[in-house]
């Protein structure tokens, strides 16, 4: 595993697992509930949603945008959100 700055990968929105991370936190799709208590407390609207058919869950819109404030991480009853292991930088699966 190696850890990239989100503005140093390739992808604007922070790389292949930009849909559930940021710099500053991660999102574990399969303990989120999708309540969008995370949504409505995110002050940058870096959350949203994906409603498909028996798949519901919080993903990141604009991974760019998080400031690291954490009031997602802190709203979430189900501690779907979690802090990433090394702030400001997003981990990524090498093979």
């Amino acid at each position: 595993m190696i850890f990239v700055h989100p503005r140093s990968d390739h992808d604007h929105k922070g790389g292949p697992r930009s849909h559930l991370q940021t710099g500053f936190v991660e999102i574990q799709s399969h303990m989120c509930t999708a309540c969008g208590i995370c949504v409505d407390e995110c002050p940058k609207g870096v959350i949203g949603q994906v409603r498909l058919f028996r798949h519901a869950h919080a993903h990141i819109d604009r991974a760019e945008l998080c400031i690291g404030c954490r009031k997602c991480v802190k709203a979430c009853p189900h501690q779907a959100i979690v802090e990433s292991a090394q702030p400001g930088c997003l981990q990524v699966q090498v093979k």
